[in-house]
């Protein structure tokens, strides 16, 4: 992986200037960072990510959920990330397999309908339940990009610079 016109590598030991120096204040960028989704934590202490069904099939670095969804690997629920009242709507449009407007032959539900909050307002999204020591293994070893702190941008374009990028 490199950024900034090939000036900034990723190295089995981190990020590297294309000259070989280290590059000081320069982190992975991982999903974990990128997504930001919601952790839910039960009385027995296990933590779990909840990955939106709709996001974990779109997603291409996501797939890993979205096949260990669809093979019964991980549980699914509904985001915990609403407010309001949840109200249970039967909708005579949707279909039996139909879930928050996701219409697909994987998912199987057993009644006709859409729990909303707000109201009855919003759909809420169905999740995949992913143990948090899953996720986590799994972002650390596969950053999807590059970060850097605002005070450090600086003094980060100015090497790059010196190094050939042009942006």
């Amino acid at each position: 992986m490199s950024a900034l016109q090939g000036t900034l590598n990723r190295t089995e030991s981190g990020w590297k200037w294309s000259d070989g120096t280290a590059a000081e204040g320069v982190y992975d960028m991982t999903a974990s960072w990128h997504y930001n989704f919601r952790c839910r934590t039960y009385g027995c202490g296990t933590t779990y990510i909840e990955v939106p069904l709709n996001t974990a099939r779109q997603e291409p670095d996501l797939g890993w959920v979205w096949r260990g969804y669809c093979d019964k690997k991980y549980e699914d629920g509904l985001s915990g990330d609403h407010k309001g009242e949840r109200v249970l709507r039967i909708d005579e449009e949707y279909a039996e397999g139909d879930i928050a407007g996701i219409s697909d032959p994987e998912i199987k539900v057993s009644h006709i309908g859409h729990v909303r909050a707000d109201g009855g307002k919003r759909a809420i999204p169905r999740v995949a339940l992913v143990p948090a020591s899953e996720w986590d293994a799994w972002s650390q070893a596969n950053p999807i990009g590059v970060r850097w702190d605002k005070i450090d941008e600086a003094k980060i374009m100015e090497k790059a610079r010196s190094l050939g990028y042009r942006g």
